[in-house]
């Protein structure tokens, strides 16, 4: 929670929504929850169901502002629903925060096919 000298809240994410892909432990929880506590709105992204789940259930009983859907960013089709789904929820998004990371190839960085680079910028 921010506060003011005052001992008045500031939230200067407030009427804002964030979304974070890999989300629900580590660095990208760390930034999920910090926002949240800024005030934005935020939507939590992991692989796995019972991952987001946990996470979202544990942000909410903080009192903060927080949602929650699967999304495997190697996946075009998942990132599609997760772009789909702020847009549905929450109107919009503000914030983007790209924590997840994919390795499709092995190998040379010279010699890293264009759809794996595809895979890494999205």
């Amino acid at each position: 929670m921010n506060t003011t000298h005052s001992g008045v809240t500031h939230k200067p994410l407030k009427e804002k929504v964030a979304v974070v892909t890999a989300s629900t432990d580590g660095i990208g929880f760390a930034i999920g929850k910090k926002l949240a506590e800024d005030g934005a709105s935020v939507i939590i992204s992991s692989r796995k169901s019972q991952n987001v789940e946990k996470c979202v259930d544990q942000l909410r009983k903080q009192g903060l502002d927080v949602s929650g859907t699967v999304c495997h960013v190697g996946n075009n089709e998942d990132r599609s629903k997760l772009i789909d789904f702020a847009l549905k929820e929450k109107g919009g998004i503000d914030i983007f925060v790209s924590n997840a990371a994919v390795n499709p190839a092995v190998g040379r960085l010279i010699d890293c096919p264009e759809s794996a680079w595809d895979k890494v910028s999205y």
